[in-house]
């Protein structure tokens, strides 16, 4: 068990370095913003489960001149990881975004996820199924400029196939995060 927290201390330190990588090059970047967030399930689960995503998120556009609602499109490369096991998992999603205030911002997000992997552990002992590769994904959040370019924040997810698949158990998780804006 101990070995396998170090594996995944060493995974979330990895993704921190990449972001911190990108964010070096963003002289040659597309403007927008890289957000690292990392989840844990909102509700026990019989197998030990957790996320790390790496996020690069479009600048907003104005959806309407009156409005200060903006959409911006995102491109999701995940680790998902169950127990001793790791899968990649890798997305796209359309987002709204608004200002409650110069600090603030509220997000949603929907889209899609493939998962390398979607079934877990031993059955009769303890399992888990996605049902299959392709997951639907809803995203809600809220974050906090923290301090120039960076910001801080909160999301609730869901993670289902939707009822495409024999089973459909979901996934729902709290996760915080960090975004660069560059």
């Amino acid at each position: 068990m101990a070995e396998y927290k170090l594996v995944k201390m060493k995974n979330i330190l990895s993704a921190f370095v990449i972001l911190i990588i990108l964010s070096c090059f963003q002289a040659i970047a597309v403007e927008g913003r890289l957000r690292l967030s990392s989840a844990q399930p909102t509700n026990k689960q019989n197998l030990d489960i957790s996320t790390i995503i790496l996020s690069y998120l479009s600048s907003g556009r104005t959806l309407h001149d009156n409005l200060e609602l903006q959409w911006y499109s995102a491109v999701n490369l995940g680790y998902l990881s169950v127990e001793d096991e790791g899968i990649l998992m890798l997305g796209a999603a359309l987002g709204l975004s608004y200002p409650i205030n110069s600090d603030f911002h509220l997000f949603s997000e929907g889209g899609f996820t493939w998962l390398d992997q979607y079934k877990f552990g031993q059955v009769g002992v303890a399992y888990k199924d996605y049902g299959g590769q392709w997951q639907f994904q809803a995203k809600v959040g809220l974050d906090y400029n923290i301090y120039k370019s960076w910001k801080f924040g909160y999301a609730y997810s869901h993670m289902s196939n939707g009822d495409r698949y024999d089973i459909n158990p979901s996934l729902d998780t709290h996760s915080l995060y960090v975004v660069y804006q560059f």
